[in-house]
């Protein structure tokens, strides 16, 4: 499931911008927007997503995904 290594990837990307602001501010939301023919399942980004902000600094943040066709 790429979704997973995707997910991953994108915490990561977010987490590298977060760690550079000085008051570290909370993240309510993050917007991704996925192309049509990257084979990406959005119901399984979503739930990648969950599971992996588990107690992290993103924990309680929403993903939102736009499809982009």
């Amino acid at each position: 499931m790429h979704e997973t290594d995707m997910t991953k990837a994108l915490i990561v990307t977010v987490q590298n911008w977060w760690n550079e602001q000085p008051n570290h501010p909370k993240i309510s939301q993050v917007h991704l927007t996925v192309g049509q023919f990257t084979c990406v399942e959005p119901a399984s980004l979503q739930f990648a997503f969950e599971v992996q902000t588990r107690n992290t600094f993103l924990e309680g943040a929403e993903l939102v995904i736009r499809r982009f066709l």
